[in-house]
Formats: structure tokens, C-alpha cells, sequence
């Protein structure tokens, strides 16, 4: 997977946080969410059959200011889908509908979907956000 998008809304928060033109508040749980194409500026466009979110846990970032973190365990749905081909999935803050949006990530290898029994992991590792910092 590529690193996540964030949603416009998000990265002027944290950007006005870096700033002191105001301040963040992390969410408490990042949540993942399937989609059938871009999820488009809201987060919203492209809703998976399947649209239940699930948690997604991170590490904090590497020592030796590598910019980055990835989730620490495997993301997964195990039933419930048509048959649709998910292609990228949006992160939320809650998972409940239409919270916040923090942003998305485009799928490498986009998921074909078949049956209801149809299962789709995002390994360990496979979801990450970036900042690019000074080398």
C-alpha cells in the first residue's frame, strides 16, 4: 500500500498546530473503511458493500526520525461483502458514520471480492502515514 492521503481538513489542522495558528487533538482510535474507488475529498464517495470500519493500532515512529508508522496488527474483514473489486480505503476517527475524515490510502494491489464469505486482511504493516522531514 501507499502511504495514506490526508484529507484536506486534517493536514490544515495540523499545519495550523505546527504554526501556532491553533491546536490538535489526535484522534483516540484510527478506523479503516473499504472502498470501490477513491473515497474522494469527504471520505465518502465509493462505500464498500461492506461498510463496517475497523480499528487499525499504530506504533509510534521509529527511532532515528524515520518519519513514519505502520499498523502493528493485521486489519480484517471476514464476511459480509458483494462482489465488487475494493481498491482503496479511508481512515476515520470513530467508527461511526461521517466523523472525521483523516484521510485515505490507494490499495497497491486492489481486492476482488466474490462471495458474502469473501475474506480481506490488511496486513501488519501494510497501512502507514509519512511526514517528510530533514535529512
Amino acid at each position: 500500500m501507499a502511504d495514506a492521503i490526508f484529507s484536506g481538513t486534517e493536514a490544515d489542522t495540523i499545519l495550523n498546530a505546527l504554526t501556532g495558528q491553533g491546536t490538535y487533538t489526535a484522534p483516540a482510535g484510527v478506523y479503516v473503511q473499504c472502498h470501490t474507488a477513491g473515497p474522494g475529498v469527504a471520505g465518502t464517495t465509493a462505500v464498500a458493500s461492506l461498510s463496517t470500519r475497523k480499528v487499525a493500532l499504530f506504533a509510534t515512529p521509529s527511532s532515528g526520525g524515520a518519519g513514519t508508522v505502520s499498523n502493528t496488527t493485521a486489519v480484517q474483514w471476514t464476511t459480509g461483502f458483494a462482489a465488487e473489486t475494493i481498491t482503496d480505503v479511508s481512515l476515520w476517527s470513530t467508527v461511526t458514520a461521517n466523523t472525521r475524515f483523516l484521510g485515505s490510502i490507494q490499495l497497491t494491489t486492489p481486492k476482488a471480492t466474490t462471495t458474502s464469505t469473501d475474506t480481506l486482511t490488511i496486513a501488519a504493516g501494510a497501512l502507514s502515514f509519512s511526514l517528510t522531514h530533514a535529512s
